[in-house]
């Protein structure tokens, strides 16, 4: 098996790529997110997004073409909606074959995964020990979440990594952020239980 794509940390400083022409099934999302948003609790609100992900989008049979677009050297992102009312975020993801992300976390907020197409896998990790940019960390658990499915990341088991394991089509993916993620804390690999924080920007965005 081929080495993972794994980016730089400079290249982490990822691009957003707009999409210009909404997917019919957007004002339908956007409508059953909005519903949930004011539930008090971040656990069940992503329980929540998650059902109104899988009742509008699992049913429609085509992922736009210019989401399966990729960069080899980076994970693509493509910003869908931003919301100036309840300040949630929904984007695109894209993985070349092979490709992963850095560890990384979502600062104070959560995030919802559904694969459109393809695979994702998704690392989680637990902080054992922190002193200044050096973190230690062992891996929690990884889950394989494929088309259909959908999965939650939380604090404090917020930082994690994503990975496409196909080495031969890219995974395309629905995140929904609980708030809009610009920036993350990146945790580049230093020892092998051992890693330094470094803060990236996520690029900005247009609708």
């Amino acid at each position: 098996m081929s080495a993972p794509i794994r980016a730089s940390i400079a290249d982490m400083q990822q691009h957003t790529q707009p999409l210009c022409n909404p997917v019919p099934w957007l004002a339908d999302l956007i409508a059953g997110i909005d519903r949930v948003m004011k539930v008090a609790s971040a656990h069940a609100v992503a329980v929540r997004v998650e059902q109104a992900i899988r009742s509008v989008i699992f049913g429609e049979p085509a992922t736009p073409a210019a989401w399966r677009a990729f960069d080899t050297w980076r994970p693509s992102r493509r910003e869908i909606y931003r919301s100036s009312a309840h300040g949630y975020q929904i984007v695109a993801l894209t993985l070349a074959p092979g490709q992963a992300s850095f560890a990384h976390d979502l600062g104070s907020t959560w995030a919802v995964y559904a694969p459109l197409e393809g695979a994702m896998e998704v690392t989680e990790f637990v902080v054992a020990k922190r002193k200044g940019a050096m973190t230690s960390m062992r891996t929690k658990d990884l889950h394989i979440w494929r088309r259909k499915e959908t999965g939650t990341i939380l604090r404090p088991l917020d930082i994690h990594a994503t990975r496409n394991p196909s080495e031969h089509e890219p995974v395309v993916a629905l995140a929904v952020y609980g708030r809009a993620l610009d920036q993350v804390n990146i945790y580049a690999p230093h020892s092998k239980t051992t890693y330094r924080r470094q803060r990236a920007g996520l690029g900005t965005a247009c609708a």
